[in-house]
């Protein structure tokens, strides 16, 4: 990998004050550290940035509901039960419907797992 590309990475994610994810990079594998650095510059901070402020900036509606949602063990459903609810999801994203669940410790890493690259993104 060119030294360029590197530095290059570097400063967009100093510009955005993401530098953590370079924290551990001499520790990786070469094969790893070049994925990392392909994945770095091929993301857009800026529109990420936006979308951010754009969500940060809008006013919640009346009628959104934030409520915590019950605990669901997927291993547990049967067959039936997981076609339910994929096709219920379905329908109702077709609808323009949609939700949002956040989660917190050990469920993020598990989401944001590429390939062995645990890349997180943090926007204050």
């Amino acid at each position: 990998m060119l030294v360029g590309e590197y530095e290059k990475a570097r400063e967009i994610l100093k510009k955005y004050s993401q530098e953590h994810l370079l924290s551990h990079y001499e520790r990786i594998e070469e094969e790893k550290k070049e994925v990392l650095i392909e994945q770095i510059l091929r993301i857009d901070f800026e529109q990420i940035n936006n979308l951010y402020q754009l969500a940060k900036d809008s006013e919640t509606k009346s009628e959104d509901i934030i409520e915590p949602t019950p605990y669901i063990d997927k291993e547990m459903l049967t067959q039936e039960e997981l076609d339910l609810y994929e096709k219920t999801g379905i329908k109702e994203f077709e609808k323009g419907n949609y939700a949002v669940l956040t989660m917190a410790g050990g469920q993020r890493d598990e989401a944001s797992d590429m390939g062995g690259l645990k890349v997180h993104l943090c926007w204050e």
